[in-house]
């Protein structure tokens, strides 16, 4: 903003410069007119360029304006999921209020063609101007010696009125310097009552209890109750509360309901390793971004990036059609903002339109790092959803060789003859994308059309990051659909000919 102001009143600076250069120089009314039509011609000229170099400045001001509102909501977005956030952005929405109130203004206030204007400037010289050409007109011909007269009366008049054009312009660049100080004075004192605010909000949250919360199973243990009376010696009450859970499901829901708070979690052991993992997976999905703007721009990225990678020489699915990614983002910042996010997400990956779970496994299949990272928000919600959920019907039992199984048509030319031959026993299966299963074999069988592949997967479901079944979720619940994750790795056991155009590869799930 100095800058701008700066450059306006050098403008200012040099049209009176070029006013006083007048003042000093100025012959009598016969060289007048053409002097007078010369500075005109001068202030015209910085008058653009003046103005060319001011508005490049507010261009830039209103750019600046954008992109650092920008950075600032997307970190806001980034932090919602550690602190809350929901007086920062009241308070930043009331900063920016009042800095566009600040800026509407600008451009009347430093431009040149503005100040001149509001001077009346021009319309003062072409005035003076008529008034020259006027007298010369009337001059010798018609008042003869009056003429004399005339010319010693304009010449004292054009003195009079450049002295005026001087004192205006000297007063206008006093207001501008004036501007310049009120101004910046201004933005100061906003940008200093935010941050004061922002220092309020952080003394607030550091004043506020902290919460213990120690999960162990063995909790009522001699040497556990030593620790936590030592806890209570340590650190005060009045900051610190300790909670004790012996029970997981609760020293999760503590944890998850205090995600605004300051809190220590104290656990050890493989029951602690399983509450930080599902802690952790809660964190990831609660952590997305839920802004339908930022979702937006996401698929338009994904879209354009599509386009400029040719993945699609011919034409792009409809899936990847800008109009459907946009509908898609829709949906899926509606699933993570209501209740139950997990189920929400799994829900929309079986639905049909807006082909949640096309555009995901598509990418993930094309294994492209530049389009994964792009859409890393919308896997990364399915991936940890699936993580996270349990099913109440339990129809998956709890052991671990569960079998599951997957069919693979292979009906193009050599496809069967290829996969035989690229997959032997001991080899390992990867699939990129979320893969579906059955516990029925034979419905699975029906669905591999002429040859191919059937998949027997023994799946230890004891495991936290098993398979899940999801027909409680499922757009189809008749379809008794079991997903595996992304990136899934099937280790081949045995492979055996069920006739001429069926193999069936025993494999097992390798979970991690």
């Amino acid at each position: 903003m100095t800058n701008l102001y700066d450059t306006s009143l050098d403008g200012l600076i040099a049209t009176r410069s070029e006013v006083n250069s007048l003042q000093l120089r100025h012959a009598w009314y016969h060289s007048n007119l053409t002097q007078i039509k010369g500075l005109k011609e001068d202030i015209n000229k910085i008058q653009e360029r003046y103005d060319s170099n001011i508005q490049n400045i507010l261009d830039q001001i209103a750019k600046q304006k954008v992109c650092a509102k920008e950075i600032l909501v997307n970190s806001l977005n980034q932090l919602e999921s550690t602190i809350n956030t929901q007086d920062i952005r009241k308070y930043l929405n009331e900063l920016i209020n009042a800095i566009d109130h600040l800026l509407g203004p600008l451009s009347e206030q430093v431009l040149l063609i503005s100040i001149f204007s509001g001077l009346g400037l021009l319309s003062f010289i072409a005035a003076f101007i008529a008034l020259f050409a006027g007298a010369s007109a009337f001059g010798v011909a018609t008042l003869g010696l009056g003429f004399l007269v005339s010319s010693t009366a304009s010449e004292v008049m054009f003195r009079s009125k450049l002295s005026e054009l001087d004192e205006n312009l000297s007063d206008n660049i006093r207001n501008v310097q004036n501007q310049k100080y009120e101004r910046i004075k201004k933005l100061d004192e906003y940008f200093n009552n935010f941050e004061q605010r922002l220092q309020h909000c952080h003394t607030h949250d550091h004043n506020s209890k902290i919460n213990i919360v120690w999960y162990d199973k063995n909790l009522q243990s001699h040497e556990n109750q030593c620790y936590i009376e030592r806890l209570r010696n340590e650190f005060s009450a009045e900051q610190y509360q300790i909670m004790q859970f012996d029970d997981k499901d609760q020293s999760i829901d503590s944890v998850v309901s205090s995600i605004t708070n300051n809190l220590i979690l104290i656990t050890s052991g493989s029951a602690g390793e399983e509450v930080i993992s599902e802690i952790g997976y809660y964190f990831h999905i609660k952590a997305i971004k839920s802004s339908i703007d930022y979702h937006n721009m996401t698929m338009t990225k994904l879209h354009n990036e599509l386009k400029k990678k040719r993945i699609y020489p011919k034409d792009i699915p409809s899936h990847f059609q800008l109009e459907n990614l946009l509908k898609c983002a829709q949906q899926f910042v509606e699933a993570l903002k209501k209740p139950e996010p997990e189920k929400n997400i799994i829900h929309l990956y079986t639905t049909e339109a807006p082909y949640y779970y096309k555009i995901i496994n598509d990418i993930l299949n094309l294994l492209d790092e530049d389009l994964i990272v792009i859409i890393q928000d919308y896997v990364k919600a399915l991936r940890y959803s699936l993580i996270t959920y349990e099913d109440a019907s339990n129809k998956m039992p709890a052991t671990n060789n569960v079998k599951l199984y997957r069919g693979i048509s292979l009906a193009q030319d050599n496809s069967f003859a290829e996969f035989s031959r690229k997959f032997k026993i001991h080899d390992t299966i990867i699939f990129p994308a979320f893969s579906s299963t059955s516990l029925n074999k034979d419905r699975t069988r029906s669905f591999i059309k002429g040859k191919g592949v059937l998949l027997e997967i023994s799946a230890d479901c004891s495991k936290l990051n098993k398979p899940k079944n999801i027909s409680a979720q499922s757009e189809y619940p008749s379809e008794d659909e079991v997903l595996l994750n992304c990136f899934s790795i099937l280790k081949v056991e045995n492979i055996t000919t069920m006739n001429d155009d069926l193999l069936c590869y025993k494999c097992t799930l390798e979970l991690r």
